[in-house]
Parts: structure tokens; sequence; C-alpha cells
């Protein structure tokens, strides 16, 4: 989500878990992969264990923080209305050694 704050636009993440609780927001200047893994690891400090799964937009930044910092984590990229799901994310990195 766009957010404009004093003329600049920010970019808010946002993390809710399954019972639709938000668990963190951070606004931040950029929307690549530094930003998302700095998300991702300021959302898991808080938690007392890891997720069971991810869901997200298409962003390949959220893919490339997915694979590092939830290595293992099924991360659905497809959205409610897309019928099914898609592991895109994982799919890239299938094969690769």
């Amino acid at each position: 989500m766009l957010v404009t704050t004093q003329g600049q636009v920010h970019y808010l993440w946002w993390a809710v878990n399954q019972d639709g609780t938000v668990l963190d927001i951070l606004v931040q200047r950029r929307r690549d992969a530094k930003a998302a893994k700095r998300f991702f690891r300021k959302v898991l400090k808080g938690q007392g264990e890891a997720p069971r799964g991810l869901f997200s937009d298409k962003l390949g930044s959220y893919c490339v923080a997915a694979r590092e910092r939830l290595p293992g984590t099924p991360h659905d990229t497809s959205g409610p209305e897309a019928g099914g799901p898609n592991h895109a994310c994982q799919s890239t990195s299938a094969g690769r050694h």
C-alpha cells in the first residue's frame, strides 16, 4: 500500500496472522528485497515460532526474503480471487543447487 507523507511516497508493510490480528506494521521508502528482508526480520523477531505458511502479493522481493528468512515455509502468491495455490516463489528456485 502506498502512503504519501510530506509529499514523499512510502510503502506500508503489515503482517497479520490467520485470525486477522495485525502483528506488525512498517513504513519504508523502498519496496525491494532489502526492505522485505528487514520487515520479515522485524516481524519474526516478535513471534515465538516460525509461521506455517506465508501469503503475499506477487512482488518478487517477498520471494527473495521468504527464501532467506523462512526456508522451507510454503509461500502462496495467489490471492483469494485466484482460486488455488500458486507457489511461484518456490518453483523458481527448484532445481537450483
